[in-house]
């Protein structure tokens, strides 16, 4: 152990007088950083594409995602714009309204406004803000939407006895497609 210890001191000492003779400066690679550090702003930041907007299904939970990079000591809040409601601060709740939560695992940058059973009226524009100095806003927009369905075609369909039809059922106001479809006559 001894020996792998002064084998490295030695060959960096060598490096550096080998360095001083030729007039340039010892590089030490393993201390620098990577490339694009410098191009990170100096303190807090958004990661815009992991805090977009969202569309939920009325009554399902939804989830506004806010990710902070290099959040430091500050505090991430949720204010809602239609009636400039503070909603949460920090992995506090500060509304009567029992649906509204923050989220936050510790060591994440990711700070999450979670609304259960989310309805058309909760419907607007969120904001996350981290307190800085001015303070820094992120807003999301959140649609809750009410699936529709209709069949396409007019009300009345007249076929022969015997014959196929094809009846075309459309779902629309869904951000996916649904886990089932059930038909029923009259």
């Amino acid at each position: 152990m001894l020996m792998l210890i002064l084998y490295f001191l030695l060959s960096s000492a060598c490096c550096t007088i080998l360095d001083e003779e030729s007039g340039s400066h010892p590089q030490h690679l393993h201390n620098s950083l990577p490339p694009f550090i410098d191009v990170l702003p100096p303190g807090p930041f958004y990661d815009v594409d992991r805090s977009a907007n969202i569309t939920a299904l009325v009554n399902q939970p939804a989830k506004l995602n806010c990710r902070v990079n290099k959040i430091g000591n500050r505090t991430v809040s949720w204010l809602r714009h239609r009636d400039t409601h503070l909603l949460t601060v920090g992995p506090y709740t500060y509304t009567s309204d029992q649906r509204f939560r923050a989220v936050h695992t510790a060591g994440s940058e990711d700070w999450s406004l979670t609304v259960k059973f989310a309805q058309v009226r909760d419907s607007g524009m969120y904001e996350c803000q981290v307190s800085t100095t001015p303070p820094m806003r992120h807003f999301i927009w959140l649609t809750v939407v009410e699936p529709k369905t209709y069949i396409c075609g007019s009300g009345d369909v007249f076929i022969n006895t015997g014959s196929n039809i094809n009846l075309t059922c459309v779902v629309d106001y869904t951000p996916k497609p649904p886990s089932y479809v059930i038909w029923k006559h009259n």
